[in-house]
């Protein structure tokens, strides 16, 4: 799937950084997807890769993401429409 090549890239690329800010759109517009599978896949790309972050001990510049993404997945998750 698309979204967990971004996922790789974002988490394994040696210089990921430089290349974030064309992959994050991609990871965040799927978070408003139509598709459940889609939303859940993001979130678990998103978490994976501030985990990654966290094993390297390198400040995660978009910390703030993944706080945004549980929330949002929660709230999306609930909606009946």
């Amino acid at each position: 799937m698309f979204l967990r090549c971004v996922g790789d890239w974002v988490s394994r690329l040696p210089d990921r950084y430089d290349h974030l800010p064309r992959l994050i759109p991609y990871l965040l517009s799927g978070m408003f997807d139509d598709f459940q599978e889609i939303r859940e896949t993001c979130f678990e790309v998103l978490e994976e890769a501030g985990q990654e972050e966290e094993r390297e001990k390198v400040p995660l510049s978009f910390g703030f993401i993944l706080k945004i993404t549980f929330f949002l997945t929660k709230s999306l998750g609930k909606r009946t429409s």
